[in-house]
């Protein structure tokens, strides 16, 4: 796993980073398991931006690699899963609370019927 964050650019700070796991768990062990352990790969990016009233936007995606099979489900091909999030930080420096919103994009139509 390696992160990085970008400051060079002032008004918008990116956070990015990139792993690597072995796993036979497809979608996160949602869909079953894989046949066997495979190395998938992993990453997210997001960036800041101010909001109104001193608040913070938080924009960011994640990727994750999926093993493409599933164990006893012959002929199902599980793509790769990707999320889309939003967070606001109404005061940062006094934030107890964050509204969050994210939806995924996980398996779709892995198999016909």
């Amino acid at each position: 796993m390696a992160t990085k964050t970008v400051t060079q650019i002032k008004p918008l700070p990116l956070v990015l980073n990139l792993g690597y796991k072995a796993t036979n768990a497809s979608v996160f062990g949602l869909a079953g398991n894989a046949p066997a352990y495979k190395g998938r790969l992993f990453g997210a990016a997001a960036f800041v931006v101010k909001g109104p009233a001193k608040s913070q936007l938080i924009f960011g995606s994640e990727f994750a690699q999926q093993p493409r099979e599933v164990q006893n489900l012959p002929g199902a091909i599980v793509p790769t899963t990707i999320t889309y999030a939003a967070r606001i930080v109404p005061l940062p420096e006094r934030a107890k609370f964050n509204i969050d919103f994210g939806v995924a994009q996980a398996a779709g139509w892995i198999l016909p019927a």
